[in-house]
């Protein structure tokens, strides 16, 4: 590929400010359809799914995984899962041949050296560094612990013999402990760069010392330059915009951020420190004025942005070039895919793509050539082989998943998603509502394994974006306004479920609720506060009142951070200091309304739950049977906040069947394992169904 000459960085930003603008202008007046009309027809004229076991759908994961392609374009280096062990891979992209380099149970992940001549090793004891030549071996360069609060930190990206670690240790002045930052080189030598009483995100352009540093003050995200050994405010936001630091282009002394600035969507920003009062300027933001800015990609040689990407209803890539425009559309055109994650790398022979469209069963793995504009899948063969003695989901076992926007009571206007079973008529199906957890996260378009799940199970699916998630702006967040449990955001998913009914779909007799940790919490409020709506709740480590999160979030905190941390709490969910704030939020959780239950209940937790307390949990359900409800509780002892091991996870997922199968109807496999059976009979400590 010819060397592309990139645009002078005054022309560039002027340029591509003014692209940025026509292009915001065309998609912003574009009208948004709904296709969920479409949906409910083509779903019925599909052929019925199998019932596919619950193996196939939990377990249904490629046993290669990291594939990561080296910044000249020329290596793929990967992960094979075999027996427990990690197999590391090397792939030549020009010539084909494939070779194993190392071996170990160890491997965290892997990371290149941005002269594609090494990886670095992330291991469970520390980093190890591996050549790319054929007779290099693996070496162990630095043990690292995590109990003792030891991390890597990533690369150092403007030198390819050096990362980053955090290390706790005794201050300077003995007093007290401290993260340091250290630069460690391909040896072992360490630098120390950094101290702090927390870890802070930084960048340390061109292999030097640190320049910029960004830290929560106040609940204000600030960021510093550091100049004259003192720190000089550049930007700042409130921490819940999530500003961040990007990159740092030292030729023109451009920092860019990604930040909000007066606008309600997050945006790519770029501050012009040549001036005493930075210039900000907006670069890139949705030209559909309706989403985050997600991940943005710089060029390696000219530290200029080049693509931006974005969580939109599905995933939407945008070059800010016109060389990485075009490829861009010859990757969309050839794969017509909603999700396509693209790693574009300049005056590189081939890029790394990876379709992940939520329409077929498996994700499929390619390289781009820039010249030829051709796809090919350089590990197709690897993946068949290694796969055809798996039992694995196909296409046709997949139901329909469409986004969809509804206005709430309020006249607020919302995002989710409904998933409709194949070749069955919506209006007769029970629906399941599945909120997220978080609260401040979000339903994505490729986040599918739930809803699959469900519809293949005989159940259309309602997952609401509430306010409250993240990703669509400002404003969609902070309408929540700390209004949980029997309240606004409650209301947002009756809303939505009111309007999927209205749309035909569901039976209004036949609807259960289900979500895990705030999904749980929702889950409580619905079967405590519209008692006669749901026939059935399935919380998974749902939080029973927001001050005893909170409580529990801060419990092992102290001194600053416990501060710190208590006042974010208090601006998103409850001030836990204030009796009087206390007093509102307890009177809208359904830990202090355990008496509005009617309808059965089954409650599925962790005992080393870090994030929920799991006696809480355990004194909720105990409330509620001995107020004569019908709660069936499963406490796993070696299980946390999700569930890890293969059988418990099985475990969860027969107990919700089950649980829909009993109450709203449908379809379920009806024969746990040996394994499952025992760990069931083992952990339920209250069961009037099971």
């Amino acid at each position: 590929m010819k060397n592309m000459k990139l645009l002078s960085s005054l022309n560039y930003t002027k340029a591509l400010t003014i692209t940025f603008t026509i292009l915001l202008l065309t998609l912003s007046t574009k009208g948004r359809t709904d296709d969920l009309g479409e949906a409910m027809i083509k779903s019925q004229t599909l052929s019925p799914s199998r019932l596919f076991s619950r193996a196939e759908l939990l377990f249904n994961r490629s046993t290669i995984s990291s594939v990561k392609l080296s910044p000249d374009g020329q290596h793929l280096f990967f992960i094979i899962e075999q027996d427990n062990k990690k197999e590391l891979w090397m792939l030549n992209n020009d010539t084909g041949v494939k070779s194993k380099r190392f071996t170990s149970a160890m491997i965290r992940g892997f990371y290149w050296a941005s002269d594609s001549q090494r990886v670095f090793l992330h291991l469970k004891a520390g980093m190890g560094v591996l050549g790319v030549s054929p007779t290099d071996n693996p070496e162990i360069i630095l043990k690292l612990d995590k109990e003792k609060e030891q991390y890597f930190y990533g690369l150092d990206k403007g030198s390819p013999h050096h990362f980053y670690v955090w290390i706790k240790e005794q201050s300077s002045s003995g007093n007290a402990k401290e993260y340091v930052l250290y630069r460690v080189d391909h040896k072992g030598n360490k630098e120390s760069l950094y101290q702090n009483d927390e870890i802070v995100n930084f960048l340390a352009p061109a292999g030097g010392f640190l320049k910029f540093i960004s830290k929560k003050e106040n609940n204000v995200f600030k960021i510093y330059e550091l100049r004259d050994n003192r720190l000089h405010e550049v930007y700042q936001c409130h921490f819940t915009d999530y500003c961040r630091l990007l990159n740092y282009q030292a030729k023109t002394n451009t920092l860019f951020v990604k930040g909000r600035g007066k606008s309600d969507l997050s945006q790519l920003i770029s501050l012009d420190l040549n001036l005493d009062t930075p210039k900000v300027t907006t670069l890139h933001q949705d030209p559909e004025n309706r989403f985050d800015i997600g991940t943005v990609t710089f060029d390696t040689h000219s530290d200029l942005p080049i693509m931006t990407s974005y969580e939109t209803d599905y995933f939407e890539n945008y070059g800010l070039t016109k060389e990485v425009s075009h490829h861009i559309r010859k990757i969309t055109q050839t794969l017509k895919s909603p999700i396509i994650k693209i790693q574009p790398e300049l005056n590189a022979k081939y890029w790394l793509i990876s379709d992940h469209n939520p329409n077929k069963a498996q994700s499929r793995l390619y390289l781009y050539n820039t010249i030829s504009s051709k796809l090919t899948q350089p590990l197709e063969n690897i993946f068949t082989r290694i796969n055809k003695h798996n039992n694995q989901l196909n296409d046709d076992d997949l139901a329909l998943r469409i986004a969809i926007q509804y206005k709430a009571s309020d006249g607020m206007m919302l995002q989710g998603y409904v998933t409709l079973p194949r070749g069955l008529k919506p209006e007769k199906l029970p629906l399941v509502v599945v909120p997220h957890g978080g609260p401040f996260s979000r339903r994505t378009g490729g986040d599918t394994r739930i809803a699959q799940f469900l519809a293949n199970r005989g159940h259309a699916v309602f997952e609401p974006n509430f306010r409250g998630s993240k990703g669509f702006g400002r404003h969609y967040m902070h309408a929540a306004n700390r209004d949980f449990g029997d309240g606004r955001v409650q209301q947002d998913i009756i809303d939505g479920l009111e309007y999927v009914l209205s749309r035909g779909i569901g039976d209004r007799s036949r609807l259960a609720i289900n979500g895990g940790s705030f999904g749980g919490f929702s889950t409580l409020a619905a079967l405590t506060f519209t008692p006669d709506l749901f026939q059935v709740g399935i919380a998974v480590s749902p939080g029973t009142a927001l001050s005893k999160t909170v409580h529990y979030l801060s419990r092992d905190l102290k001194g600053h951070r416990k501060a710190e941390t208590l006042k974010r709490l208090a601006y998103q969910m409850v001030d836990v200091n204030s009796p009087a704030d206390v007093k509102r939020s307890d009177d809208k959780s359904p830990s202090f309304h355990a008496e509005k239950i009617t309808k059965p209940l089954y409650i599925i937790a962790g005992e080393k739950d870090r994030k929920v307390s799991i006696l809480n949990v355990r004194d909720y359900a105990l409330r509620l049977e001995s107020m004569g409800k019908k709660v069936t509780f499963l406490s796993a002892p070696n299980e946390g906040h999700i569930y890890q091991q293969k059988h418990a996870v099985e475990a969860w997922y027969y107990l919700l069947e089950k649980a829909l199968f009993d109450h709203i109807g449908g379809r379920m496999q009806k024969d746990p394992t040996p394994k499952v059976q025992q760990f069931l009979k083992k952990n339920i400590l209250l069961s009037p169904a099971i």
